[in-house]
């Protein structure tokens, strides 16, 4: 029985740096013996089976074989794809008001914040809005590149290493 896993891998392909063609990406988890191995847009989101269910090790052998293949670090976040359809069907913010023109993206945790930690984060910046929910922290905002509720910002205030993702590859890697 195998698992259906979403791997996020963080600041690649991001201003220039850190380049991976999607096709290489691929190709190297295949490599690796993941099943079903599917990409979806440059920013390093890979969908694949699993012959395991456990997301930890597999984090750890995927950040290896990236290491091994491109020389250098690339944080990678692993969960089963039924988690992200928790992170989907816990959206705080399922239907904007009419007019309302934010949007939704939300930054992963590799592990469960404490509350207290939490407790340091702001609820409200200027516009923008966020929402800790067990791992995932979920942010309302007018344009994720100008809202100080960042990835930097959550993951220094928390402690944790994260990655975001906006709303639409949300779903779509739910899909996949």
């Amino acid at each position: 029985m195998h698992t259906r896993f979403i791997a996020l891998l963080r600041g690649i392909n991001v201003g220039g740096q850190k380049i991976i063609k999607m096709a290489d990406l691929k190709r190297m988890f295949e490599e690796a013996g993941f099943l079903n191995v599917v990409t979806y847009i440059q920013s390093g989101n890979v969908v694949f089976d699993a012959p395991h269910p456990d997301a930890e090790p597999l984090r750890r052998e995927i950040e290896s074989m990236l290491k091994t293949h491109l020389t250098y670090d690339v944080p990678t976040l692993v969960r089963p794809r039924a988690e992200f359809r928790k992170t989907i069907a816990g959206n705080p913010y399922p239907a904007l008001a009419e007019g309302d023109v934010r949007k939704v993206s939300v930054t992963m945790l590799e592990s469960d914040p404490t509350s207290a930690t939490v407790a340091t984060l702001p609820t409200v910046s200027g516009t923008d809005e966020l929402r800790v929910i067990g791992r995932d922290v979920y942010i309302l905002h007018l344009a994720y590149g100008d809202t100080k509720l960042n990835n930097n910002f959550i993951e220094k205030k928390l402690g944790i290493r994260a990655t975001t993702r906006n709303w639409a590859t949300i779903c779509k890697l739910a899909e996949l």
